[in-house]
């Protein structure tokens, strides 16, 4: 053959980038077919958690951020929980955040919901290009996108998201490489071309931020695998360890771009108690779904059903909907695949084990060895539903599918482009696909007899079906064998028509062209009409909340019986046992618009709640422990609950005993709105404070909520804090919110001659407090609220929300994108630099920049841990100097010169006040006790003889008081000491605690001044 110039080549090339362009434009389009709905205004995507979840958080987003408030807490559901922390919510992930900033509420949710389809399609598309022809690339592009677990993932964001970024992190790590340079006579050490490193690490840093950990670290794992296994060796590629090297540094540096959403998702998920729901079957892959993966809804379509109708439905998804609506494959994308791996064995062996190894994942509890994954490796406990990892087989079918339609496509030595044909050539069947296309022949007659014999002999289909239902232990056999026999021989059927229409296809593939392009429209036909009716859109006012419900917006809070873990239980004494579906074209639209009249997410109403679901379950532990507190609670204790939690209006089922005045009527639920405490409000002044001294005695602390024989107003707190704020003359108790914003509250109080305020919003570490602009320590009270300790007079108490977690991840995602743009700048330095030294970032050098993020990351984990010590240490010392002042008014005005013996001692009241000297937080306890990560104690020689103080303690000539850290350099930078002299001492290495004198200085450290 003649060789062709350069003008020709450019030719060539530019006429097969066109094409490539061409049939990445039809997958685009394809994928947009399922998506069709997006074209409204006034319309949303609705199904499952979209109304459930998505379409509220979606509105409290956008409301946050219009009123100029950052969206890192929600302070609607369960009084108030981080939002930063719920990955959910997708604040850091720009992508969908620039979607869903568009000025229409309906259209930037719709676009939101629908575009990973399509993005999906296209990054399968330029992954499976880089191996395969373009109209091959373009099938497998199809075959995974317009499967059924992809098109019917969009109803749960975060997954589709991040699914829809998996091919595209794959397609760059597919096109890292050494540079043309890699080497020069000053190293032999292979260089690394930093910007492909760099555009792995951007989008698996963008998958991370999507807020679904399971594909997330799959894709990671997926990727290393590919690298080492299944990556097609190219002119400027390193050998497999180099080349899987170099992916480990771009998904580490991806891993920590996403810091700022990993860290406060992480440290969340530690201190929830999400671990406990390990349950390693739940929503797993029953062995039975693997049928609906050739028969679309063999098992029942829950769109237009009820799940009471559909016999097999809850015995194999845990007595729920499915995870997906639809697992279809189809038979041809099946076929495809299986001419894939017999077309080249070892070049398919990687993704035909993906597909087995992920297929056993995704089976879950139905097989021994993934719970014996997860006892080996803990951590897979954290991770979820186990049918998520059919989304990873459902990618390798569609890239074997893609090898397949290329094998099938015939080899022309003259054809102009790769992977272009000319019309009219012939080859020879090869062996192997003349045996496929045979085997696959006889199986579709054989399903179509089966089929005919079904319908024929009925009697003979019910007894098939039967055993089925047995072997599959349902509830009703024989309500399953029926629905089996009614519903499988069309499906059966279809099936079978479809793979010897596939199978005619494939066998005259290498005669006609026709025959190819056939093919690809039959399973991209098929794939259409399965999924077509997966993303339904409704009128937005129809899933939108009733009057009354929008008209519970305010300070104070709302309570739904019976809905705390997501549905109507109806064993919960506060639910229904009945309602009403209203009659829509679907069922699935008449239950959304059901659920409506009860959102079960609140915040894009603006509604508060005490008792929300936890979607994700990152809530803390605490609130977990208060909602099984309260399942288990009688009347009078929900009762008490609820006054105390600030709710004003309670939903209930209909009943005359109710005393209370009724709001409004529920119809579909039956149930009524009732005003169950007309005078709620989420803060006040407690007329009783209560320490246990216990800091792990949070069973004490919530009993406050529940236990009707003490007062709403008595609080309960672990450690109490000192005082805060300036004290002023004497006002009447109040308080009152004069600023009720998402991160920020600002309370006007008087607590009279001094006491407590409590704020009934959740408590959380990274709330600060200022009374009159001074800092307060914010203790947690009744195991779940705020309070902070005020003086007397009236004083300005302003709450504001500095989430900690982000803070630090934020640094590291900034010190990491940081090091990875000065890499990309090295490696784009003048060619003749370039020439005099190694070219670009060498894979040591990588090294050690990675090696400088762990310090660099080292340095502000301490710093973190460095602010809680610093800020412990500051309660230390405004503790001890609170005792030396308590010790002070005590000798002077009651002791007789002489100072208390113990601490408890200055608790005792005075006769002529009844108030003693020093606040409970440092006297409810016997010594030593633990405050704010210190250990306090005091050592005193009472008198043997000698009149008593006014309160009836016994004396001391002195005192010594001492502060340990609880765990040095950790709780606590500097131990402290104080004694009669009133100078506060300060040791970083030595404790003052028996060995400082009564009076005198101390013999080490040095004076605080």
């Amino acid at each position: 053959m003649r060789a062709l110039d350069g003008a020709e080549q450019l030719k060539v090339r530019l006429v097969s980038e066109v094409r490539t362009r061409t049939w990445g434009w039809l997958v685009v389009a394809l994928t947009c077919i399922p998506i069709l709905g997006v074209l409204t205004t006034r319309k949303i995507f609705f199904v499952r958690d979209l109304s459930f979840f998505f379409w509220s958080r979606h509105l409290w987003l956008r409301h946050a951020i219009a009123s100029g408030e950052a969206p890192w807490w929600d302070p609607y559901v369960a009084a108030g929980q981080s939002a930063i922390a719920d990955a959910l919510n997708q604040l850091l992930m720009p992508v969908t955040m620039a979607v869903r900033m568009l000025p229409s509420d309906v259209v930037s949710f719709n676009l939101w919901i629908a575009l990973p389809l399509p993005i999906a399609g296209l990054g399968t598309f330029a992954f499976l290009a880089r191996r395969t022809p373009a109209p091959a690339a373009a099938l497998g592009a199809c075959a995974f996108a317009l499967s059924g677990p992809a098109v019917s993932m969009l109803n749960t964001p975060n997954l589709s998201w991040s699914v829809a970024l998996m091919p595209w992190v794959l397609w760059g790590v597919s096109r890292i490489r050494l540079p043309p340079t890699a080497t020069s006579a000053v190293s032999t050490t292979p260089a690394i071309d930093t910007a492909r490193v760099g555009i792995v690490a951007l989008l698996f840093a963008l998958q991370g931020l999507c807020g679904e950990p399971v594909t997330w670290a799959s894709t990671g794992a997926l990727a290393v695998g590919y690298v080492l296994f299944g990556r097609r060796a190219g002119r400027h590629d390193a050998a497999p360890a180099v080349s899987a090297a170099m992916t480990v540094i771009a998904l580490i540096a991806g891993a920590l771009l996403a810091a700022c959403q990993l860290v406060p998702t992480g440290m969340a998920g530690l201190a929830a108690h999400r671990g406990a729901l390990a349950t390693p079957d739940f929503w797993s892959l029953h062995p039975f779904s693997l049928w609906e993966t050739l028969a679309p809804h063999l098992f029942g379509d829950y769109y237009n059903a009820f799940l009471a109708d559909l016999p097999w439905m809850g015995p194999l998804n845990f007595g729920r909907d499915p995870f997906f609506y639809s697992v279809y494959v189809g038979p041809l994308v099946l076929l495809l695949a299986l001419i894939g791996v017999t077309a080249g064995v070892r070049r398919n062996v990687f993704w035909t084990a993906v597909a087995l190894l992920f297929l056993v994942a995704a089976l879950g509890g139905y097989t021994p060895l993934y719970p014996m994954a997860r006892r080996i490796f803990p951590p897979l406990s954290y991770f979820r539903f186990p049918v998520k990892y059919l989304v990873f087989s459902v990618m390798a079918v569609a890239v074997l599918a893609a090898e397949g339609f290329a094998a099938l496509r015939p080899r022309e030595p003259g054809a102009a482009v790769a992977g272009e044909v000319e019309s009219g050539s012939t080859e020879p069947l090869p062996p192997f696909l003349l045996r496929l296309a045979t085997i696959g022949s006889v199986l579709a007659v054989a399903g179509l007899i089966a089929s005919l014999i079904a319908l024929l002999a009925p009697d003979t289909a019910s007894a098939v079906a039967r055993a089925a239902s047995i072997s599959a232990h349902l509830r009703d056999p024989s309500a399953g064998a029926a629905f089996l026999a009614r519903v499988a021989p069309p499906l059966i059927a279809r099936a079978s028509g479809l793979l010897l229409a596939g199978c005619l296809l494939a066998a005259l593939s290498r005669r006609t062209p026709m025959a190819v392009a056939a093919l690809f429209a039959a399973t991209c036909a098929d794939l259409l009409a399965a999924s077509a009716g997966l993303n339904l859109t409704t009128e937005a006012a129809k899933v939108s909340p009733p009057a009354w419900y929008t008209a519970s917006a305010g300070g104070q809070r709302l309570y739904i019986g019976g809905r705390v873990r997501g549905f109507m239980n109806t064993t919960d004494r506060d639910a229904t046992s009945s309602w009403q579906i209203p009659a829509e074209a679907t069922a699935v639209e008449g239950r959304m618009e059901l659920n409506a009249e009860l959102p079960m997410a609140p915040s894009g109403w603006r509604v508060r709640e005490a008792l929300s679901y936890d979607l994700p379950y990152l809530w803390p532990a605490d609130y977990e422990a208060t909602v099984r507190t309260f399942e288990r609670a009688g009347p009078a204790e929900r009762a008490a609950f609820l006054r105390r939690s600030g709710v004003r209006r309670c939903v209930l089922p209909i009943s005359e005993s109710r005393q209370w005045r009724a709001v409004a009527d529920v119809p579909g639920w039956n149930m009524r709105v009732f005003e169950c405490n007309a005078g709620a409000t989420r803060v006040i002044i407690a007329a009783s404070t209560e320490a246990s001294g216990d800091p792990s005695d949070a069973e004490w602390e919530r009993k406050a909520l529940f236990d009707p024989g003490i007062g709403d107003d008595v609080v309960r707190v672990r450690v109490l804090p000192s005082p805060a704020g300036q004290p002023g003359a004497y006002e009447p108790p109040f308080a009152r919110i004069v600023e009720d914003g998402a991160t920020r509250v600002v309370v006007e109080a008087s607590a009279g001659h001094g006491g407590t305020l409590v704020l009934r919003d959740s408590f959380d570490s990274s709330w600060a407090a200022e009374v009159d602009g001074l800092p307060a320590e914010t203790a947690r009270a009744n195991g779940r609220y705020r309070a902070v300790v005020l003086p007397s007079g009236r004083h300005v108490i302003r709450f504001s929300y500095r989430p900690r977690e982000f803070a630090l991840g934020l640094m590291i995602s900034g010190m990491t994108a940081l090091l990875l743009v000065v890499g990309i700048a090295a490696t784009r330095r003048p060619r003749a630099a370039r020439r005099a030294s190694s070219a670009g970032f060498t894979l040591i050098e990588l090294m050690i920049v990675l090696a400088i993020i762990a310090v660099l990351l080292s340095i502000a984990f301490n710093q973190y841990r460095g602010m809680q010590a610093r800020g412990n240490d500051v309660s230390a010392l405004a503790s001890l100097r609170s005792v030396a002042a308590a010790q002070w008014q005590f000798a002077m005005t009651c002791g007789n010169l002489k100072y208390a013996s113990t601490l408890p001692d200055l608790a005792k009241p005075v006769p002529s006040t009844g108030e003693g000297f020093l606040s409970p937080d440092l006297t409810a306890s016997a010594e030593p006790f633990e405050k704010s990560g210190y250990i306090f104690q005091m050592a005193a020689k009472p008198l043997e003889s000698g009149a008593p103080a006014c309160n009836g303690a016994v004396p001391a000539d002195g005192y010594a008081a001492t502060a340990d850290p609880l765990r040095p350099g950790v709780t606590g930078i500097h131990f402290y000491g104080i004694n009669v002299d009133r100078i506060l001492y300060a040791d970083e290495e030595q404790t003052y605690t028996g060995n400082l004198a009564a009076t005198g200085p101390a013999g080490h450290g040095a004076e605080v001044k």
